[in-house]
């Protein structure tokens, strides 16, 4: 009796999964945005709880667009060029964010509170919009063969718990990554501290220019480094100076103690 042929391998593609959450996530800011138009200055409970519900399906679909965007990026650029394209990915996309800012500042000093952010959030869709019909225009490069044994997805669960008790490197790497995740979770606080005490939602728009305007002038130092010098050292050096923005705040902070805080909110 012939012993059967083995079944051929097949190549699985990563771009439909990165399209489900990229378009997923235009799908949700653009529910988000309907919500805050309907709603008005007085969001009753339905609003509010179909905020989380949207925004917490746009933080599940983000996840799920990190994994294909970054195995494609991999494959598409070599390494050497990696840190570059990355750089000036950020530096447009950085010029481009500054006359957000400008759009922003004007949609929040002409309309209401609801209205502006509405209109904000829908600004932001088609922006996303536009990223991800790029993205997928370009295509995706052949996929390697998977491996003899891939097995299900608890397997997959138990050998990335195996992998994080025995590799000390990659448990440092996901501290660190949750801890970032910390910090960025103060930003919308350093608005409404803004908005508090400046009592006007326009100033919102000069944060992100800002924000904005930093990225721009590291941007293209941080392609040449990463490239010439090595990622590890890049990383390095990120992290010595991201420390420094938290130690500025706080002590910023404490000497706005004294300020007033403003009654009327928009």
């Amino acid at each position: 009796m012939m012993p059967a042929a083995a079944e051929p391998k097949r190549r699985f593609r990563r771009l439909p999964f990165y399209m489900f959450g990229a378009f997923g996530r235009v799908l949700c800011l653009a529910g988000v945005a309907t919500l805050v138009a309907l709603a008005g200055d007085s969001a009753g409970t339905f609003a509010i709880a179909g905020f989380f519900v949207l925004w917490t399906i746009y933080a599940f679909v983000s996840g799920v667009v990190a994994v294909p965007y970054n195995d494609i990026v991999a494959r598409s650029i070599e390494s050497g060029k990696r840190s570059r394209m990355l750089a000036l990915r950020f530096f447009g996309g950085g010029l481009l964010a500054l006359g957000v800012a400008a759009i922003a500042g004007r949609l929040l000093e002409v309309l209401t509170f609801s209205e502006g952010y509405a209109a904000i959030l829908i600004v932001g869709a088609l922006l996303l919009l536009i990223s991800t019909l790029s993205f997928v225009s370009a295509g995706e490069p052949q996929t390697p063969l998977p491996a003899e044994h891939t097995g299900g997805f608890v397997e997959f669960l138990k050998s990335g718990v195996e992998v994080f008790r025995r590799d000390q490197r990659f448990r440092l790497f996901l501290y660190s990554r949750w801890a970032a995740g910390m910090v960025a979770m103060a930003l919308p606080f350093y608005i409404l501290q803004v908005i508090a005490v400046q009592a006007s939602s326009s100033q919102v728009a000069f944060l992100l220019g800002a924000q904005t305007t930093g990225a721009l002038l590291s941007n293209p130092l941080w392609g040449w480094w990463g490239d010439v010098r090595g990622k590890h050292s890049l990383l390095e050096g990120v992290a010595v100076i991201g420390a420094l923005a938290p130690l500025l705040q706080f002590f910023l902070v404490r000497r706005l103690r004294n300020v007033p805080i403003k009654e009327s909110y928009p």
